[in-house]
């Protein structure tokens, strides 16, 4: 057990020294826009996922995001395609189906690390040298490719935790970005409230909504039967199914509660803006 445990954190320490790592060809003058861009909004819930690597210009921008949408889409496509289920539970099937999502994982990245750079070139992102007619066209190869490493190496990281770690290689990983962007969040409100930046107490009734559903989905999942169930079919489907649970209608149901969650925060983080309650003014 310790032993896993040291290589969840050796993965781990990887992973973020990983997220510091700047692409070539960024300007290091527009990186501080960079950031002050990715510090609100939908492009902060991106930098959050990603562990600020994202607002670093890193090799590691794209995340774990394409692995994980890669995983949703095989899942799909076992439940509408039997047969590709069936290849699923044997044993010389399950390694198919791990290459088959890796596939779908680097052309996921692919597609993610083109509209990645474009997005760094049309913010003004780059160095006059990677904005050239002539050697442009190399750099936008090499970012690219950059991406997709990037993307590659943490698929194989959390690989290797399900393997020699502790499992849940992705919610791991998924853990340490979550919890090094609020570290992140935390200092910078430090910092304000030191600075006397902040101006009153502010109260969003999102926050409550986020509250309660916490509470709820901790009760839902570990408190019902219907949560033990579900965390069977994610843990150990062929032990589920074994006992007459039906892992394809489970998972519908977390696929489905995953996306209703999703859209939540999304709409938390579009509206919370205008959405604000300040007790010396009223609704802001």
């Amino acid at each position: 057990m310790r032993q896993r445990l040291l290589v969840v954190l050796l993965f781990t320490a990887i992973y973020r020294f990983g997220s510091f790592v700047v692409l070539p060809g960024i300007d290091p003058g527009q990186l501080e826009k960079l950031q002050s861009q990715t510090s609100g909004g939908l492009m902060s819930l991106l930098d959050m996922f990603s562990g600020g690597a994202f607002s670093n210009a890193s090799i590691f921008a794209l995340g774990i995001m394409p692995y994980i949408s890669a995983s949703i889409v095989m899942q799909l496509l076992a439940v509408a395609f039997p047969k590709l289920g069936e290849l699923g539970k044997e044993e010389g099937g399950k390694k198919i189906m791990n290459m088959i999502t890796r596939c779908v994982t680097i052309g996921l990245a692919i597609v993610t690390a083109i509209g990645y750079f474009f997005l760094l070139k049309n913010g003004g992102m780059l160095t006059a040298t990677a904005t050239d007619k002539k050697l442009g066209w190399l750099y936008a190869i090499v970012i690219i490719t950059c991406y997709v490493a990037g993307a590659s190496i943490i698929m194989w990281l959390a690989e290797r935790i399900n393997d020699k770690g502790l499992g849940n290689g992705i919610s791991i990983i998924l853990f340490a970005n979550i919890l090094a962007g609020s570290f992140s969040m935390l200092s910078s409100l430090w910092a304000t409230i030191m600075s006397g930046g902040a101006t009153g107490t502010e109260f969003s009734w999102f926050m409550v909504l986020s509250v309660i559903l916490l509470i709820a989905s901790y009760i839902i999942l570990y408190k019902t039967k219907f949560g033990l169930r579900l965390r069977a079919c994610g843990e150990h489907p062929q032990a589920a199914a074994s006992v007459g649970v039906d892992v394809l209608k489970m998972r519908y149901a977390g696929v489905l509660i995953s996306g209703l969650l999703g859209g939540l925060g999304g709409i938390v983080y579009i509206t919370a803006g205008v959405s604000v309650w300040k007790f010396e003014n009223g609704v802001a």
